[in-house]
């Protein structure tokens, strides 16, 4: 519902941050602008109090009713705090600039500016409306519930203090995580563009060289063989791509895991406890400068990684259709078996080189550092968005791994079987004699075997005596 406020109420609205009671401010235009629109108030609190906090100290700004309002000049990306007894006292918080809201217990808050100082306010027995108060935060900060349960009113009272200008060196480090974030995005479209006009390059040299080569009279023929052994190696590469994306995906989830005990496990340490706890701007900056540092080394790399994977699979399949046009059908068909190895072969390598241990390693890392960094919502949301392990899928895995290696052993037991037999070997399975000459097994392969053996017993023999008879150990040779 739309309210009309009073001319001291409006101008609540056009000042942003604080404005010390004694002030005098020309807002003539300002209240005539503000006039001019719909004031909606958001939300309302019978009983509260409104500090500036610096140095673990604080002094009371406001007290009383606390009306938060918005305007459609605006357009609801922005609500004001304000004060019907203290007019000149108002806190904006923006959903295009967010900054952090920390719950310090059950009815205190704080809210980070980019200064040395922050305000908190203070709410009178109004435990009831605090979950619609702190969704409404949520829209307009990064809100987050304090580990440590530290009313305002543990911080002592200092009537003497001022509110400085912001934070030099915090200013300077979120606009460089800002800064750092669209560089990422920047790099990553400037990759994308470059690979699609490498695509766009491709598609147009195939073109040109469909119009200039003139096909042979007669097609090319290509050896059943040939067919046949491209077509198997085609098929086996794309089941190497699957089982080792596969077992990539699975190692990432397991390094997820690894890299939530970790993080865990730090942000339990008195560092970790200091990174998450400590509210100064320039912590926050810091923070922002590392996070954003980390997302845009992955977003890059990633961008890469697809862009060069997406001109070989198209490269490799130009190339098999010029071949085609030029030789006839059954070049293409190999052409294109050959492009789908090559595919194959490139995204094997990549989910190889992201299965080494080095490579998980620095994901376990990267992630670790980031979740320590963040607080128990972002954490959580972090989480959420990475790849975890399934119980379901898991044991499934397990029972096909578990058939298929039962299913290799079979097979493997049955070759080594046939090629024994093949030898004139024989498996004797539980035995101590393990192996034994097949009997009556072809005896004239076993009379040419044992002439060999004798052979080869006179060749060793004769070269022990390398230095008397040189000559005829050449002549042996030879023979």
């Amino acid at each position: 519902n739309s309210k009309n406020l009073t001319t001291t109420e409006i101008v609540t609205l056009t000042m942003s941050g604080v404005v010390p009671s004694g002030q005098h401010v020309d807002n003539e235009q300002k209240i005539t602008d503000a006039c001019s629109d719909e004031i909606n108030i958001v939300f309302e609190i019978e009983q509260c109090q409104f500090f500036v906090i610096k140095n673990d100290e604080r002094r009371e700004m406001a007290s009383g009713k606390l009306r938060i309002i918005s305007s459609n000049a605006i357009d609801g990306t922005e609500i004001v705090f304000t004060f019907p007894d203290f007019p000149r006292i108002t806190h904006t918080l923006s959903s295009l600039q967010k900054r952090p809201s920390i719950k310090m217990c059950a009815c205190d808050y704080i809210f980070l500016t980019d200064g040395d100082y922050s305000f908190g306010v203070y709410l009178v027995d109004v435990i009831s409306i605090t979950a619609a108060f702190e969704q409404l935060l949520s829209a307009f900060s990064y809100f987050r519930v304090s580990s440590k349960q530290v009313p305002l009113h543990h911080y002592p009272i200092n009537d003497t203090l001022t509110m400085g200008p912001p934070d030099k060196i915090a200013v300077v480090g979120m606009q460089m995580a800002q800064l750092i974030c669209k560089g990422s995005v920047a790099s990553a479209k400037t990759i994308r563009k470059a690979t699609v006009y490498g695509t766009k390059s491709i598609n147009k040299s195939k073109r040109y060289l469909l119009q200039a080569l003139t096909p042979n009279d007669s097609d090319t023929a290509i050896s059943p063989s040939m067919q046949s052994a491209l077509v198997t190696a085609q098929i086996g590469g794309k089941a190497v791509v699957k089982v080792s994306g596969a077992v990539l995906t699975g190692c990432i989830a397991t390094a997820n895991a690894i890299s939530n005990e970790v993080a865990d496990a730090l942000s339990n340490t008195s560092i970790g406890q200091q990174l998450q706890n400590d509210p100064t701007p320039k912590m926050e900056a810091a923070k922002e400068v590392v996070k954003s540092t980390v997302a845009g080394v992955y977003t890059v790399y990633d961008e890469l990684v697809h862009s060069g994977l997406h001109l070989v699979q198209h490269s490799s399949h130009a190339t098999a259709t010029v071949l085609g046009h030029k030789y006839g059908d059954e070049v293409h068909r190999a052409a294109e078996s050959a492009a789908d190895i090559v595919d194959s072969a490139a995204n094997t390598f990549v989910n190889v080189n992201q299965l080494g241990y080095k490579a998980l390693a620095k994901r376990i890392a990267a992630n670790s550092t980031v979740d320590v960094l963040c607080d128990e919502e972002e954490r959580k949301e972090n989480r959420g968005d990475r790849l975890g392990m399934n119980a379901m899928h898991a044991v499934q895995g397990l029972m096909i791994a578990n058939n298929m290696d039962q299913e290799l052993q079979s097979n493997k037991m049955k070759d080594r079987q046939k090629k024994q037999m093949v030898v004139g070997l024989e498996a004797v399975e539980m035995s101590s004699d393990n192996y034994r000459m097949v009997e009556g097994h072809n005896d004239n392969e076993d009379a040419v075997s044992e002439q060999s053996f004798n052979s080869m017993q006179m060749h060793m023999h004769n070269h022990d005596h390398s230095d008397a008879n040189k000559d005829a150990d050449y002549i042996l040779d030879v023979d």
